[in-house]
């Protein structure tokens, strides 16, 4: 359905497909396959993301997940439009259609409608923009990741009365006596002069290293008995 919307009007939108295109069955092949090249497009670092000025999030992935992908796209200074669907994330209850996105996926006339409405009014897609941004630093950036582990942590906390042992210094050091940090790989830096947030298929991996967090929090603790 994206891809008809790009054919239709590829002056509006630019959904395209990457590699080999399935038609959805076999009774429209032959057509599906004839505008196959039509809407063909090759695979866009998000490192170029810019180079546009509105972003559209299908359901499915190429590779990592929905989560993922969409959350490159709050923060990447453009009109984000969601496609109508029954996928949804856990911060989906926050976000407002028309305030912090837009939503196609309700035909062509009501897409292109839609689409054509908003690049008429600046003052809206203004407003869509400044709503992106903000469903990002509420629900995606670091800050926002933070808060919610952390509401998590003191949930599971205050129901396993975890707070008499992570309390006291002494049996909090032998509660993680046996904890191995080099074990633990749950926080990823990338390298720097590698380009960013880029997967291209094919492409080697990015350099990265790995340390746990739990490992900075005890460290940070003065414990250095459990860094082995």
């Amino acid at each position: 359905a994206a891809l008809r919307l790009t054919a239709a009007r590829p002056d509006l939108f630019d959904a395209r497909h990457v590699g080999k295109f399935d038609p959805p069955d076999a009774s429209c092949a032959p057509n599906a396959t004839a505008r196959a090249a039509e809407t063909a497009g090759g695979f866009v670092n998000a490192s170029d993301f810019g180079r546009w000025r509105a972003y559209l999030n299908l359901p499915g992935t190429m590779g990592g997940s929905y989560s993922r992908h969409l959350n490159w796209l709050w923060p990447a200074g453009g009109v984000v439009y969601l496609w109508a669907s029954s996928a949804v994330e856990w911060y989906y209850p926050g976000l407002e259609d028309g305030s912090t996105h837009a939503t196609l996926g309700g035909g062509l006339d009501r897409d292109v409608g839609l689409v054509e409405a908003l690049r008429r009014d600046a003052s809206r897609e203004a407003a869509l923009r400044d709503g992106a941004a903000a469903a990002f630093d509420a629900f995606g950036s670091g800050t926002a990741l933070e808060r919610y582990w952390r509401d998590v942590a003191a949930a599971v906390s205050a129901g396993f009365r975890t707070a008499r042992v992570l309390g006291s210094p002494g049996l909090r050091a032998l509660a993680f006596a046996r904890v191995r940090c080099k074990d633990l790989r749950r926080v990823r830096w990338v390298d720097a002069e590698g380009p960013f947030y880029d997967d291209t298929p094919g492409a080697p991996p990015a350099r990265t290293r790995f340390r746990s967090r739990l490992c900075f929090v005890l460290q940070e603790d003065g414990i250095p008995t459990l860094q082995k």
